[in-house]
């Protein structure tokens, strides 16, 4: 009986400084019946000579370049997805790492819990400046319904933690294109919706490694944190119709104040001060008909203490319940990302 194939599907922009280390981490894995499909974004620097040489080093990489709009992660992983050949698929950053005995390991298991679940692993944190390793997944509540958390924005896990089934990757587009953020929740509530099965989260058991590049100069650009808003505008915009008068509701609405506080933070935290962000955005979330005018007029409130009082603005704690107090809805403890 031949082995299942796994793809590993890396989109790939400009990562000349850590491409390399990736793919390494691909080539020394255990279990050899794997493909590696790198699609590259139109990367400007050396990292398609370096994939290059990669494929030509073995024949189990293949490069792709994406050939439509629009340009990001989430088109190239769903170019990548076309193009695979695999029974099961995982995804890799082009900046993060395998252990070596990753796909081996995930096989075993997913002959034992049966090719209907969802096996999840754990991950660890990897800080690049300060080569500090943490354990990074969040322990979730015994019998935790994952969809909730994902809703919730609280990231029980990682995108590469999970290995999935091609045949159900390939009768979807698993990714959102117009998502300029928020992949990993978006995909991962995708994918609960789809599998019947039940799913193991291996969280103490982590295999692979996310890479955090500390010096990250882009996060602090009004471009950067105008994305953040466009991309929790079609975020909930999407899941506040498909969730309203559900069980997830209340979920959903945790998500939304957790947003309103994440943003926060990070307006403190950037060199832009500007609340018109947070303004604009909840002008938005009224006009999709996701908060009445009571509630933004109460966030509005909330807004002007940010403003006025040092010690309030942006704390992640404080907002959050303040903005779970609004929306009337479950508290949840927070944990910035």
């Amino acid at each position: 009986m031949n082995e299942p194939i796994i793809s590993i599907v890396i989109p790939s922009f400009n990562r000349e400084d850590y491409i390399a280390e990736t793919l390494d981490s691909v080539l020394q894995q255990t279990y050899p019946h794997w493909e590696c499909i790198v699609v590259d974004d139109g990367s400007t620097d050396n990292t398609v000579k370096i994939i290059e040489e990669f494929v030509q080093k073995d024949s189990r990489f293949r490069l792709y370049h994406r050939n439509r709009e629009p340009k990001g992660a989430n088109t190239c992983r769903n170019i990548g997805t076309e193009y695979s050949t695999g029974d099961y698929i995982i995804f890799l950053d082009s900046d993060d790492l395998l252990m070596p005995s990753c796909l081996e390991n995930r096989m075993q298991r997913i002959h034992k819990i049966g090719e209907n679940d969802i096996l999840i692993k754990g991950t660890y944190k990897m800080f690049e400046k300060e080569k500090t390793t943490i354990f990074s997944n969040k322990i979730a509540r015994s019998g935790s319904d994952y969809l909730s958390l994902f809703l919730r924005l609280e990231h029980p896990w990682n995108i590469m933690s999970g290995t999935w089934k091609s045949e159900i990757l390939k009768k979807i587009k698993p990714f959102d294109e117009c998502l300029p953020r928020l992949q990993d929740p978006d995909f991962h509530i995708l994918m609960l919706s789809k599998y019947d099965g039940k799913v193991h989260y291996d969280y103490n058991k982590a295999d692979n490694y996310h890479i955090i590049h500390t010096a990250k100069s882009t996060r602090k650009t009004i471009e950067w944190l105008e994305m953040i808003v466009t991309a929790y505008e079609i975020f909930f915009k999407k899941y506040h119709t498909r969730f309203l008068n559900t069980k997830y509701e209340d979920d959903l609405y945790a998500g939304i104040s957790r947003s309103l506080a994440t943003l926060l933070t990070k307006i403190k935290q950037s060199k832009h001060r500007d609340f018109n962000l947070v303004s604009g955005y909840l002008n938005s979330l009224h006009i999709y008909g996701i908060i009445d005018q009571n509630q933004k007029k109460r966030i509005d409130g909330l807004l002007k203490f940010n403003k006025l009082f040092p010690h309030f603005r942006g704390n992640a704690r404080i907002n959050m319940f303040a903005m779970n107090h609004v929306l009337q809805r479950k508290v949840s403890n927070y944990e910035e990302n």
